[in-house]
């Protein structure tokens, strides 16, 4: 789990494992978020500067139900991703 942009040695928790919160780029909508295996840029606020096009159907999880985010070439979606950590106890007590 360990790679350039995340040390699960250095945090304070146990590691789960990530996910990431997918945000509409113009009104700050949160549309939800979907699990990642690792972080491919950096956590939080510092890996947010990226937006992305969505261009196809895209399943997340809002709360505790499923929602489809709609979406398709000629009518994509701009959304901003934040990769956030999946924490568990802190580490050494139960």
């Amino acid at each position: 789990m360990k790679n350039e942009f995340f040390n699960p040695d250095d945090c304070p928790f146990e590691v789960l494992g990530f996910y990431e919160d997918l945000i509409d780029a113009e009104t700050s909508k949160c549309y939800g978020h979907r699990r990642v295996e690792a972080p491919t840029r950096p956590l939080g606020a510092a890996g947010m500067g990226e937006v992305f096009t969505i261009t196809e159907n895209l399943e997340l999880t809002k709360g505790h139900r499923t929602v489809i985010l709609k979406a398709s070439s000629e009518k994509p979606k701009r959304v901003v991703g934040r990769i956030c950590i999946l924490c568990g106890h802190v580490k050494g007590k139960k």
